[in-house]
């Protein structure tokens, strides 16, 4: 059973301003071609990273 006290705002903090960096980032038109290109592989990046995270600790997805 999940229990409440668990879950603190400090957890979720760091992913609220990486959301928010992105999100101010995606509505930005002049990026450079870098940053396009980076963009366009984050999601794949994640999703790996993720992945990775999962079977280092043997984590049920």
């Amino acid at each position: 059973m999940l229990q409440l006290k668990a879950y603190r705002i400090s957890h979720f903090l760091p992913s609220l301003a990486l959301l928010a960096a992105g999100l101010g980032a995606a509505y930005v038109r002049d990026l450079n071609v870098f940053f396009t290109s980076l963009f366009n592989v984050l999601p794949t990046l994640v999703v790996l990273l993720g992945g990775a995270y999962c079977a280092v600790y043997q984590t049920p997805a």
